[in-house]
């Protein structure tokens, strides 16, 4: 969106349009200024007075154009229609994929959940493990050992799926 500066009745207006329209747009402004300034002294104190026998000036320019049909003309497709129904497509997509990332995201937190939970289980074998171990149970050190050595791959190997998960 662009910003054009309008000169009207030798007040400044700013005025939003699409990028590219701005000449266009400063050109009818300019006949809004021609109209207003044609009213000469009949102009009254208040704008939007001025502002409506001008827009009347000028729609009865367009009626007269347009052959006195009595039925107005049929506006012209503009940039800004083309522009809206281009955004509203890009809306619709963006929306989908806002849904999809919103899908995704609910079932990487499940899986988040589920590997915790599955780590919360693991640190749980290992301390048991190491109790065990502690106490010198009816398992050779070798044993426990090895027992241990399997159980901290195992967390490892969740810590590392939990980091994933989270990138």
């Amino acid at each position: 969106m662009s910003t054009v500066t309008l000169q009207i009745g030798g007040r400044s207006y700013q005025v939003a349009c699409a990028d590219g329209e701005e000449a266009h747009i400063e050109m009818l402004g300019g006949m809004i200024d021609a109209k207003f300034n044609a009213m000469g002294s009949a102009r009254t104190p208040q704008d939007a007075q001025n502002f409506l026998f001008a827009s009347l000036m000028l729609a009865d320019e367009v009626h007269e154009a347009s052959g006195k049909s009595g039925a107005p003309a049929a506006p012209a497709p503009s940039v800004d229609d083309t522009a809206n129904a281009e955004n509203a497509a890009e809306l619709e997509e963006l929306r989908s994929a806002q849904s999809s990332l919103n899908d995704e995201l609910e079932s990487l937190s499940k899986e988040l959940q589920s590997a915790r939970e599955e780590a919360k289980s693991l640190s749980e074998q290992l301390k048991e493990a190491k109790e065990a171990a502690d106490q010198r149970d009816m398992f050779g050190e070798d044993v426990i050992a090895g027992r241990l050595e399997e159980l901290a791959a195992k967390a490892e190997s969740f810590a590392e799926a939990l980091e994933g998960s989270a990138a």
